[in-house]
């Protein structure tokens, strides 16, 4: 996963800084703070800090039901420092929910080289927004999912979809899942699922009603954001309690916003 951090600052045209991530692990009542990254660069007006902490296999050590805390920290590096003090400032990320049955048709005659073609749009607008492809490869027949974006009016977007198989009793077998961001460079992403068409085949009176697989598939994405502010400042003094508080900061695919919340202490 990467997150994202623009720095605006106005005065001299660039500032040395050296940043930290703090992600902020949470073992029963007692956060542990784990380290992801430091950097050291100069930072013109407007410019971005960026940082890849975790990869898909951690989210669930880092989301724990689904709320990411992490604290964030500069350091000036060069010149005087005329304050001393913190800044929370509060981002509201819109994020959709949508789920649906994919109904595969014909799936025992599906072979390598051909390849199923399903769009997912959005519940707002009813725009295509990622493009899912399925196609057979290999000698054990694995099933291959590609997302594609097909969202052109969004700088980024982070995605979650979780693909399951529902069997004869209409209970879903989970099979797969993908966490991406998709931006100007990153359009596609891919898993296999852990059903091949030969365990499918081997068990189509449980998967196959009239030689259709159902395949469900449940995707969060973020859809842009609702809005940001500086909720406090303060500057000298700085209560200990206060500049080591543990920010609740990320709260994903909760109703319908995601919540983030930034120290930022300067010493």
């Amino acid at each position: 996963m990467k997150s994202d951090c623009k720095v605006q600052h106005s005065g001299v045209d660039t500032m040395r800084l050296k940043v930290v991530f703090i992600l902020l692990l949470y073992f029963m009542t007692e956060p542990d703070g784990t380290q992801c990254n430091i950097t050291e660069q100069e930072f013109t007006k407007d410019s971005r800090v960026s940082w890849n902490g975790m990869s898909a296999d951690e989210l669930e050590t880092y989301f724990p039901n689904g709320n990411l805390t992490f604290r964030f920290k500069m350091w000036k590096c060069s010149g005087e420092i005329n304050n001393v003090g913190y800044c929370t400032a509060k981002t509201h990320i819109g994020v959709e929910k949508k789920s649906s049955i994919l109904s595969i048709r014909n799936f025992s005659t599906l072979e390598e080289g051909n390849e199923l073609m399903y769009r997912i749009n959005s519940t707002l607008n009813d725009k295509s927004i990622v493009t899912l492809k399925l196609s057979v490869t290999g000698e054990d027949e694995t099933v291959q999912v590609r997302f594609i974006s097909s969202d052109s009016e969004v700088d980024s977007r982070y995605y979650s979809i979780k693909l399951s198989v529902l069997d004869s009793n209409g209970e879903a077998v989970t099979c797969g899942e993908v966490i991406a961001l998709f931006d100007y460079f990153v359009k596609e992403s891919e898993c296999s699922l852990t059903l091949t068409k030969k365990d499918i085949m081997r068990k189509k009176s449980q998967y196959l009603r009239d030689d259709v697989l159902s395949l469900l598939y449940e995707c969060n994405f973020s859809n842009g954001l609702v809005y940001g502010e500086i909720e406090n400042t303060n500057y000298g003094w700085i209560p200990p309690q206060t500049a080591n508080a543990c920010l609740p900061v990320l709260k994903l695919v909760e109703n319908t916003a995601i919540k983030i919340q930034v120290l930022l202490p300067w010493y």
